[in-house]
């Protein structure tokens, strides 16, 4: 038994003390309130507790051993879901309505079960009440159950003398925002979890594909680490970050339908491909479509986003929702998503859908092949949207950055291309390829010779010496050998990698199938199977694919 010294008020206002003999301080709360009191506060005399401070037999609380930050997070109490704070909020409106006292409806919802919010929490209202202090004042020191707008609001409910009214319209509220949130969490789960997945696996495997089946054609997802990132630190909220990973996902999905619909439409087999900030569609057509069908090919992205867009703003103003909801925000995010999405991929820069439009269009035109052509305008495209982007919403890194890269890999594209399309001009050039031709095939030799003999080192000098020699088509040869050797010697990874080089110089079937070869060997069947169909629009002979047999099965 320990003695506790107590302050309590009478019926009439009289304030008492005393001393009671009790086990521990609620058997004291309860005895004051046998007597008839009301108690304003219950203290443990500091000789008692000096000696109770530890008594026999008592646990050792081994948080208190564990560094201050530590000893905080383990200790944090846990913010109560909104369907709690409903649950509670609505019987604490139903006691008071029934007629309660509103220190009797306190102490009656320490009773209660009420998930989410410990029965210690209604003990110190209750404690905080009788000791004189309004309902707000008492809930404004338990921050981590009440914010700010819960604690207004009673508040202001005390003051008009409706707070029955106020908290069953917060009760309302909070259940009605919950069911909306349970409702946009379901619906978000499948395209969540391709991200989580991917988030955990990204640390041992650089890329990892998710396959599903729309009723047309298959969906691969291979998911970025780096955009789940961007988009939850862009959307703080957890159910704002949900509804921002949704509309991303859906936005650019239905983005690559729109030329898988149309690819679909022309005799192929597309597959839609979502990867790092956006995605791509491969139609794998039977042939090389014509430039018209190209131009409409490629508008159809564009075309679907604007629609999603459009279906979105429609909605809106149809079936207005409530200001500042899950569905009001979802349905911005539709529009400020497809709509920028759509106008983005319509600027006339490859690799963008207004680059591939715009190479079409001069293809249609000059009755020739124009990759030389398209890639200076996409360059000069890329300049001058940067420059007006800068002049009218300032610096914009991550766009410059975009841009910035365009420019250069158009370069890099246009140069090449010049290279190849001049040696159908002017017999010197002629000649220049057949050089170039011949040196390539010298290489070839000495580089086969030397891998039959396992001497590696005097293949790789023989391609050294061939890309020594300059020029891009020199170059991309040079690549293709080194991977042929990386090949025989076992290193299916680098392989790929100096093929896929290669093949960015100079698009020669080879090197795609070079690349083809070298993933499938390194495990990497999705891969292999996308440079398979590279190689063939590239020109490779589909009945040589097929009759290969490492790479028959894929094609």
């Amino acid at each position: 038994m320990a003695q506790f010294s107590y302050k309590a008020r009478r019926r009439s206002g009289e304030v008492v003390q005393g001393v009671l003999d009790v086990a521990d301080r609620p058997a004291a709360l309860a005895q004051i309130e046998r007597l008839g009191l009301f108690p304003v506060a219950v203290d443990m005399p500091k000789g008692n507790a000096a000696r109770s401070e530890k008594p026999a037999g008592a646990k050792t609380d081994i948080t208190a051993m564990l560094p201050p930050a530590f000893r905080e997070v383990l200790t944090r109490k846990r913010k109560p879901k909104l369907q709690e704070l409903a649950t509670f909020t609505q019987q604490l409106a139903n006691l008071l309505q029934a007629g309660m006292p509103l220190t009797v409806a306190l102490n009656s919802m320490t009773h209660l079960e009420s998930k989410g919010i410990p029965k210690d929490v209604s003990a110190g209202l209750r404690q905080e009440v009788m000791e004189g202090r309004s309902l707000s004042d008492a809930m404004s020191k338990q921050p981590h159950i009440f914010s700010d707008l819960y604690v207004n609001m009673v508040k202001a409910g005390e003051q008009s003398g409706a707070l029955v009214d106020v908290l069953r319209r917060m009760a309302n509220h909070f259940d009605r925002y919950a069911e909306v949130q349970g409702k946009l969490k379901s619906a978000l789960i499948y395209p969540l979890l391709v991200y989580t997945m991917y988030a955990a696996y990204l640390p041992w495997h650089e890329w990892w594909y998710l396959r599903f089946l729309l009723p047309a054609f298959p969906v691969v997802c291979a998911a970025v680490g780096a955009v789940t990132v961007t988009v939850i630190k862009r959307f703080r909220r957890s159910g704002v970050a949900l509804a921002g990973i949704f509309v991303v996902f859906f936005s650019v999905l239905v983005h690559e339908i729109g030329h898988a619909v149309v690819g679909r439409a022309y005799g192929g087999r597309p597959e839609v491909r979502l990867e790092a900030f956006g995605g791509v569609t491969l139609p794998q057509l039977r042939a090389r479509p014509r430039p018209a069908q190209q131009f409409i090919l490629s508008l159809a992205g564009p075309v679907a986003g604007l629609l999603l867009g459009g279906l979105a703003l429609a909605l809106e103003q149809v079936l207005p929702p409530e200001q500042g909801s899950i569905t009001a925000l979802v349905l911005a995010l539709f529009q400020m998503v497809s709509v920028n999405w759509a106008i983005f991929n319509l600027l006339p820069i490859l690799p963008l859908d207004g680059g591939q439009m715009t190479l079409a269009f001069l293809e249609g035109v000059r009755k020739r092949p124009s990759v030389a052509l398209a890639s200076w305008v996409s360059v000069g495209a890329a300049i001058a949207v940067a420059g007006l982007l800068t002049w009218r919403m300032g610096p914009q890194p991550l766009m410059l950055v975009w841009l910035a890269l365009f420019a250069l890999q158009n370069f890099q594209r246009a140069r090449a291309a010049s290279a190849h399309d001049g040696s159908h001009r002017a017999p010197e050039a002629l000649q220049e390829d057949a050089l170039e031709r011949a040196d390539v095939a010298s290489a070839m030799e000495d580089t086969r010779a030397a891998v039959q003999r396992r001497d590696f080192e005097s293949a790789l000098a023989a391609a050294a010496r061939l890309e020594g020699a300059g020029g891009p088509y020199r170059q991309a040869a040079a690549l293709r050998l080194r991977a042929g050797i990386e090949l025989a010697r076992g290193d299916n990874e680098s392989a790929a990698v100096y093929a896929g080089q290669s093949f960015s110089i100079w698009q020669s079937p080879d090197a795609a199938v070079v690349a083809a070869r070298a993933n499938l060997r390194a495990g990497s069947e999705d891969r292999a199977r996308n440079w398979l169909r590279r190689a063939l629009e590239a020109g490779a002979p589909p009945a040589a694919v097929r009759a290969d047999p490492e790479l028959g099965s894929l094609a």
